[in-house]
């Protein structure tokens, strides 16, 4: 294909500007305006020959130079544009990583302090829960002596008081005549029946008072043991 002169006059100039614009990509943005300027003004002031050659390849190349110089300066703003808009969203979002990883650390080390909190007070319950426990084991034990006690002082009481009886009334039927040997067999009998039963009575009793106090004794221990393992579980828990 043949092209004139003017054609071949701004396909150089046009060959020019793309050699301009792909050594501009290693420019920095504010000189790429003044870069393609520059060489798109030496490129027309070397091509004499061609405006002589052509009248309108001058005026032609003129216009061209000025599309072109509009056109890379608009480029060259938008890029700088973009890479500020670019600068600016990358800023935003390393702020806010920021911030979020010092809210995600501030609240791991809140909720450590809290379980530690937790912990120390679940620890002080428990130890203060078993230290009442001891206590109060403690004193059921000496009330359980102390009734103990009591329990072998009444049994001792009461068989001192019988026999005491008895001897009363033995000595009152030795000093019965003969005559009232009946009576006295008979006096005997109802002694005997009579100490017996008391003893019996006597006996019975001690042993509801015993089952009594050690049933109240082992319900207080059971539930000592049962508040304690509530509190183990929720420890553990």
């Amino acid at each position: 294909m043949v092209l004139t002169r003017a054609q071949q006059a701004a396909r150089e100039a046009t060959e020019v500007f793309d050699e301009d614009m792909e050594n501009t990509e290693s420019v920095e943005p504010e000189d790429v305006a003044e870069t393609s300027e520059t060489a798109m003004i030496a490129h027309v002031e070397e091509a004499p020959s061609a405006v002589a050659k052509a009248p309108n390849v001058g005026e032609q190349l003129a216009s061209l130079a000025h599309h072109l110089l509009q056109r890379t300066q608009s480029l060259a703003a938008e890029h700088v544009a973009l890479q500020h808009q670019q600068q600016g969203q990358n800023d935003a979002q390393n702020a806010a990583l920021m911030a979020m990883y010092a809210l995600t650390e501030t609240s791991v080390k809140n909720l450590t302090d809290q379980q530690r909190v937790i912990v120390e007070k679940l620890g002080e319950a428990l130890n203060a829960t078993h230290a009442g426990l001891q206590e109060q084991f403690k004193r059921m034990q000496m009330v359980h002596d102390e009734q103990g006690g009591h329990i072998e002082r009444f049994m001792n009481e009461r068989l001192t008081q019988t026999l005491q009886e008895v001897q009363r009334e033995s000595k009152e039927c030795k000093l019965a005549t003969s005559s009232q040997a009946e009576g006295i067999q008979r006096r005997m009998q109802e002694v005997t029946t009579k100490v017996d039963g008391g003893l019996e009575q006597i006996t019975r009793q001690i042993q509801q008072l015993v089952e009594s106090k050690l049933a109240a004794s082992q319900k207080q221990l059971c539930l000592g043991q049962e508040a304690s393992e509530l509190v183990q579980q929720q420890v553990q828990a």
